[in-house]
This record gives structure tokens, sequence and C-alpha cells, in this order.
């Protein structure tokens, strides 16, 4: 028991276990206010931009004013004399390239030396007519080239055509070697009246007055190949018109017609009857021209029909001079359109006479 005790009393006491403390709980985090949602951004409202305003027309170049032209500032390319009501240099009316610019209008033209489809540049015969201030007494405008040729449109004419004075083709000033600076063309509707021999290169001057008064031809100096007799008030040799080639020559045209009797497609050269009647002065009382051939064949044509066709007597076919042997040295050849009233039968070899009656 004792011994007990000492075994009791020798053992180690036991460390009571302490009350476990609570476990600490995990704090619970207090409930936020809640945030509202980002709200979806609203893009600012622009400040309002004015709307474009249609543009203004662009303020055209000022023309001058009206009255007369303004003198020219730069190299003059056209002088225009004569019945003037509006000079703008004394007495003379003056364009430089500037002042043919202002007025200028374009044409598209076939060319008969020069091509077809060609855009040309320039002034109206009208227009020039106008703003030169051609008096009322003024008939015609008669061109001047450089090289002395002449040609002349009426009055009546040049209003009702647009013949044209030209300063540039295709957009190109023309030059001195394809007549410049300024050409005399002519639009496909004047062609009867104005042919390609009458165009002109190198225009240097207009005259604006009084019509030309006929005068008779000068005398032949060479060989006659034709002679016009009867009611004439032109004649150049006594009472009757004489023709060598060279007047031929200088009042000639060229026309392609199919010869009935040579071939088709012929270029013949000479002059119309309508020429003829004029250079020799047919009286306003003959109505008929008859052609006289070397063998005695005869050839009738009224008047109205010469007029109105280009009928010719030639004296060149494909730049040759007609021979004897083919009807030369002067032949009466006819235009298509005049078939149906001068047959093949009625084309003449070996004219030697025309009468006017």
């Amino acid at each position: 028991m004792i011994v007990a005790l000492v075994l009791v009393a020798c053992a180690p006491k036991a460390t009571p276990t302490p009350t476990p403390a609570p476990p600490t709980p995990t704090p619970v985090p207090p409930t936020a206010t809640p945030v509202p949602p980002t709200p979806t951004p609203v893009p600012p409202t622009p400040t309002p931009v004015p709307p474009t305003p249609t543009p203004e027309p662009p303020t055209p170049t000022p023309l001058p004013a009206a009255g007369p032209l303004p003198a020219p500032t730069g190299d003059v390319i056209l002088k225009v004399t004569g019945d003037l009501t509006q000079p703008n240099v004394g007495n003379e009316c003056q364009f430089d390239a500037a002042l043919f610019d202002y007025y200028a209008v374009e044409q598209t033209l076939d060319d008969p030396w020069m091509g077809d489809g060609l855009e040309y540049h320039g002034l109206t015969l009208n227009k020039v007519w106008e703003l030169c201030g051609a008096s009322d007494d003024a008939e015609a405008m008669i061109m001047v080239a450089g090289d002395g040729m002449t040609v002349e449109v009426a009055a009546a004419d040049l209003m009702e055509w647009p013949i044209m004075l030209t300063y540039q083709v295709g957009g190109q000033d023309i030059i001195k070697d394809l007549g410049g600076p300024v050409n005399l063309v002519f639009p496909a509707e004047a062609a009867d009246t104005y042919p390609k021999e009458m165009w002109m290169w190198w225009v240097a001057e207009v005259q604006i007055g009084a019509a030309a008064e006929a005068q008779a031809l000068p005398a032949p100096t060479g060989d006659v190949i034709l002679k016009v007799t009867g009611d004439l008030t032109l004649p150049n040799v006594g009472a009757e018109c004489h023709f060598d080639a060279d007047l031929f020559d200088q009042h000639a045209i060229t026309q392609e017609l199919d010869d009935p009797w040579m071939g088709d497609g012929l270029d013949y050269r000479g002059l119309t009857l309508n020429k003829v009647w004029t250079l020799c002065g047919g009286s306003d009382d003959a109505d008929v021209m008859i052609m006289v051939a070397e063998d005695g064949m005869t050839v009738e044509i009224a008047a109205a029909d010469l007029m109105e066709w280009p009928i010719m007597l030639t004296y060149q076919v494909d730049g040759q001079d007609i021979i004897k042997d083919l009807g030369g040295p002067v032949k009466l050849v006819f235009p298509a359109e005049a078939a149906d009233t001068y047959p093949k039968e009625m084309w003449m070899w070996w004219v030697a006479e025309v009468q006017i009656k």
C-alpha cells in the first residue's frame, strides 16, 4: 500500500487538457453596397457640321466689252480693212491669237488637201463681219493671201454657211509650212459654190466692201484651146472670149467622174460651164450654151442646168493634158447627177467652140 502510494506520488501529474476555444470563424466580409453596372457609354453628340454648299460656277474669263475690239497686245495674225464701223487700230480691225481665241469655234471638217475629220479652231467670217462692224453697204469679203491669191465670199454666203478663218488644227497652231498662221476653210455644204481650189493658205488680209466688179479675162498668150462666142459682156479678144491652157488652169477645178467611154474614177480638171458663163459675161438675156465639136457635133445645155450641175469642159485627166486621140484638147463631161438629162451619148470630144445665146 505504501509502495502504491509512493508510485502514485511519483507518477507524473497529468496536464489537464484545456477546454478547446471555439474556432475563430472565417470572417465574412460585410455585404458591400451593390455597385450599379457600368452603363454602355453613349457617344457624345457630335457638333453638327454644316452641309457643304454647292460650289458656285467659276467666274468666266471676261470678254471684251461690247463695242470695238480692244487693240491686240500680241503679234497680229490677221488684219481686216475696208468699210468698217468698229476698227480697233486706226482704220483697221486687227487680231492676235488671243482675240481669235475669245470668239473662236470648233468645226470638224474634211480638208480636201490635208485629210478628213480635222478639228479646226477659228473665227467664222460671219463673226469677223460682226466684230469689225461691216457697214450696211458692204456686199462681200475678199481674202488676200500672202502669195497674192484672192478669194471673194458674198455676204449672203458667209451669213448662210460657217465659212471659217482658222488658226489651229487638232489643238495646235497652224505652222507656216501648212499655210499658217491663218487658213480659209469651207464646210461641206458650201462645196458647190466654193470648191477645194478656193481653200486658202497664208491669209494675210480680209477686205470688206463692195463685190469686185467683173472684169474681162486677159487675152491669152499661148495657143488658144477654146473660144466662146455669142451674147457676151466680157470678151477678151475682139467680140469673143478666148482661153489658152494657162487661163483654163487659173480657174479650173478637179472632179472625179465615171466616164462611160474611158472608165470609172478618172480625175478630170477643167472649167465648169457656169464658170465659163461668168468669166465671159453671159448676158442676162442668154438662156443656153451650145457646144460645137470639130467634127460638127453639137450639144445644147440649158442655162438653168449649167447653174445647177458642175458640167465641165475639161483639158486634163489624171494630171495629164488630154491628147487629140482621146478627144483633146477640150472635152465635155457630165457629173452623175446630170445623167438622166444628159446621157452618155452627149459626152463630147474635140470641143472647139462654145456659143452663148
